[in-house]
């Protein structure tokens, strides 16, 4: 499982940028990523995060169906 992750719900949208970031969990999940819709608030936050770490092995998402989502392991629940 995830130890001790920050995860952002995006289920409103929030839009910040990669240098607004004060912090940098090792561990980041994200709940809200649309495996249909690349423009979902969910995808956008995925993109930013993605372009503040140099991999995307710390990066997890949080999606009830899917195994893996463009190489990123998904997780059902935190």
């Amino acid at each position: 499982g995830l130890k001790g992750p920050i995860a952002l719900r995006s289920q409103k949208y929030i839009a910040f940028e990669a240098s607004q970031i004060s912090f940098r969990p090792s561990t980041i999940a994200i709940a809200g990523v649309s495996t249909k819709n690349p423009r979902n608030p969910g995808n956008v936050i995925l993109d930013k995060i993605k372009g503040f770490y140099k991999t995307t092995d710390n990066i997890s998402i949080i999606h009830p169906r899917e195994n893996e989502y463009n190489g990123i392991k998904c997780y059902k629940n935190i």
